[in-house]
């Protein structure tokens, strides 16, 4: 580079060598695309939007049991018109502070841990699902009015009790099965009159299915489906049934089911009576033997 001058000859020396602000080992290649931006999250909504739109009643309360929170729903149901917020539960539930269900909640609270149970608050007249949680301001509480609920199935059991009572007295014994836990409950005249004691019968389908005759499985449990799927509207089969002794002796089931589950509309529980009927059993088999 003898005669050219000292800026041409550092430019020329300059031209084969990359840029020093790209080392050669940190160029990317020009087909290689840069990272897009990473999105923003999407906000949420406040904790209080949370809370006042949730099917539940929700109250917070500080470490002196005053309510520093209530919810829309909450506030009609407990509140009213009254601002509760600075008040202390107990002054809102002063009938029932001595109860049992108070206990718990000094309890939980005491204990920081979570607890669960029904209540009744004699001055609003309702009954209330409770779930308390202590949380480090105090306590979440979270409640729904079950009182319609509650009082049908109180009339439910009486009127189920009342049937019991009046078919017992007919001689029949009356029965209800839990279709999804597999447990039947019934009276002891049935199990006593096959010749096994109370002791005998373990609360489960099975003992009373290993008892039906082989050639009646087929035919008691097909009648059973059939009412089950909605085919008919009741459930009515005659089948034999070995008592203690060995014998066969002919019974009568009649039931109907009365809950369901309400996405699936499978039967989940069915009642039912069941008859001792040997004498017109036997008869009936005699004469078509005859005939």
């Amino acid at each position: 580079m003898i005669g050219l001058g000292k800026g041409l000859r550092r430019k020329f020396a300059d031209a084969g060598r990359p840029a020093e602000t790209e080392p050669l080992g940190k160029r990317l290649p020009q087909h290689q695309a840069r990272p897009a931006p990473a999105q923003a999250r999407p906000s949420l909504p406040p904790i209080e939007e949370v809370l006042e739109f949730t099917t539940d009643c929700v109250a917070l309360l500080d470490h002196k049991w005053r309510f520093t929170f209530l919810n829309r729903k909450a506030i009609a149901t407990i509140g009213g018109k009254a601002d509760l917020i600075g008040t202390a539960l107990h002054d809102v539930f002063v009938l029932e502070k001595d109860s049992a269900e108070w206990k718990k909640t000094q309890a939980a609270a005491a204990a920081r841990e979570a607890v669960a149970f029904e209540f009744h608050a004699a001055h609003l007249g309702l009954w209330f699902e409770v779930h308390i949680h202590p949380s480090p301001s105090g306590l979440q509480i979270y409640f729904r009015d079950i009182t319609q609920s509650r009082a049908a199935k109180l009339a439910l059991a009486r009127s189920e009790e009342t049937l019991r009572l009046g078919l017992e007295a007919a001689g029949d014994a009356a029965w209800d099965w839990d279709l999804t836990e597999g447990r039947i409950a019934i009276s002891g005249r049935m199990v006593k009159a096959l010749g096994y004691g109370d002791s005998s019968f373990d609360g489960s389908i099975g003992f009373f299915t290993k008892l039906i005759h082989p050639d009646d499985v087929r035919m008691a449990s097909r009648t059973l489906q059939a009412h089950l799927a909605g085919h008919a509207d009741v459930y009515r089969c005659a089948y034999r049934v070995r008592a203690k002794d060995g014998r066969w002796r002919w019974n009568l089931d009649r039931g109907r089911v009365i809950e369901r589950d309400p996405i699936t509309n499978w039967a989940t529980r069915i009642v039912g009576t069941s008859s001792d009927i040997s004498d017109l059993g036997f008869a009936q088999r005699t004469a078509k033997r005859a005939v």
